[in-house]
């Protein structure tokens, strides 16, 4: 198990059709309670208010780092959306070939019917070299269908893959804070998502000190909430590093807690 795994929301996995076994769900629940555990001691028990929810706030972290993942993968996603085209000119290949030999699409569709019937594998012999049934079998989708909706499937699959990669490549342009460069995925987290986690739990405003000289790394329990919480994600992040995604984000971070758009913050990333 990864470590940002502790951080699933299982019912979540349960709607996207991915029902997890039981022994997967308590591994979940139980790394994920120690992660927790873990975090609220670096904070502190004396900044924990009474009644926490743990396993709200275990879930508030997975959702913070899942939502917006796939937008940092852009360098992947223009090498899926290659493979994707090749998946999809297959296919179109695959249902022309079928459609150009009729007596051979209509051995396919037999066979298929015969094996979805059974529910077992395609038998070794064409449909028309074995006994016909008694009564009618039930049918498996028609063979040019099922390419049809394959193509189609690998087209939208295609188009968002396009767009991450779109949004990867031009996207940070649009924030004079970033001069040029990307944002990454742990600054995201530490300067944007983690902060807003952080006030809506522990009930008090997000923020950073550095010690009564006002020297020495940042500290407080926001900053140690963040670097414990990345830590547990896997991700390795400097408190320092903290601090600067901190001051450099509130633009964002005070887009989100008005409720702003998802889709205005992602034009900036």
């Amino acid at each position: 198990m990864k470590p940002h795994d502790a951080f699933l929301d299982l019912d979540v996995v349960e709607r996207h059709g991915m029902t997890p076994s039981p022994e997967t769900a308590c591994q979940v629940k139980k790394a994920g309670a120690e992660a927790i555990k873990r975090i609220l001691k670096a904070v502190r028990k004396e900044h924990i208010p009474p009644g926490l929810d743990r396993e709200a706030l275990r879930i508030e972290i997975g959702q913070a780092y899942f939502s917006r993942v796939d937008l940092f993968e852009g360098s992947k996603a223009q090498k899926r959306v290659k493979r994707l085209r090749s998946m999809h000119k297959t296919a179109d290949k695959l249902a022309r070939l079928i459609k150009a030999d009729r007596t051979m699409g209509v051995w396919i569709q037999g066979t298929l019917d015969r094996a979805h019937s059974s529910g077992s594998a395609p038998p070794a012999l064409p449909m028309s070299f074995l006994p016909t049934p008694l009564s009618a079998p039930p049918k498996a989708p028609a063979i040019t269908v099922v390419l049809e909706q394959l193509q189609l499937a690998i087209a939208i699959v295609e188009h968002h893959q396009k767009v991450i990669a779109e949004k990867w490549r031009k996207g940070h342009k649009g924030d004079p804070g970033l001069r040029g460069r990307r944002l990454t995925h742990p600054e995201w987290l530490a300067g944007i998502e983690l902060p807003l986690v952080f006030e809506r739990h522990f009930l008090r405003r997000a923020g950073r000190s550095r010690g009564k000289s006002g020297s020495g790394p940042p500290s407080g329990p926001m900053v140690e909430f963040i670097s414990a919480t990345m830590k547990e994600l896997g991700l390795k992040y400097e408190k320092e590093s903290i601090a600067r995604a901190y001051n450099f984000r509130a633009p964002l971070r005070k887009e989100r807690r008005r409720g702003d758009t998802l889709g205005s913050i992602s034009r900036q990333i």
